[in-house]
């Protein structure tokens, strides 16, 4: 299994540099930026499987940059981190479809959880796409064999493979 990029956009240094001495210790290929305008760039750059991304940035909301992010890397599992997110912040986590909100300060179990989280989610969408991508080719074989040998295979494998994909 291939390394997971991931971004760390975080203006407070410190914090930054916290993360990313853990996520170094977790075996994960590191980028990191202090504004949204900066993570925007390397997003352009770089297909990002996790995103780290705080809420307040001195130049973009998080959320505006999540926009822009998903634009770019669509697939991109995102944990948000702030201090103050308001209610409505949250709710619009939700409904993008962020992996999890940590709350500063949060502990490095809560991150950890989160992470796991977003792996989880990267592992179940890459099967899946794995699957997909097989049944297609199943299919696309089925089709062919059907074309030499009559249809009555082919539209019993097909009904097969829909009862599959359903799954």
């Amino acid at each position: 299994m291939r390394q997971l990029r991931l971004l760390i956009v975080e203006d407070d240094g410190a914090l930054q540099e916290m993360l990313a001495d853990h996520m170094a210790d977790q075996n994960y290929l590191l980028d990191s930026a202090t504004d949204g305008h900066e993570a925007f760039e390397k997003s352009q750059q770089e297909n990002y499987d996790i995103v780290l991304l705080d809420l307040n940035l001195p130049d973009l909301t998080g959320l505006e940059l999540l926009e822009r992010i998903k634009a770019s890397s669509p697939k991109a599992q995102v944990i948000f981190m702030s201090g103050n997110a308001s209610k409505e912040d949250v709710i619009q986590m939700v409904k993008e479809e962020a992996v999890d909100y940590l709350e500063k300060p949060f502990s490095v179990k809560d991150l950890d959880q989160a992470l796991k989280k977003a792996k989880t989610r990267i592992h179940k969408s890459r099967k899946s796409q794995r699957v997909n991508q097989e049944i297609e080719q199943l299919r696309n074989k089925n089709w062919q064999l059907s074309q030499r040998n009559g249809s009555v295979g082919y539209q019993r494998l097909n009904t097969v493979f829909i009862a599959i994909v359903a799954l």
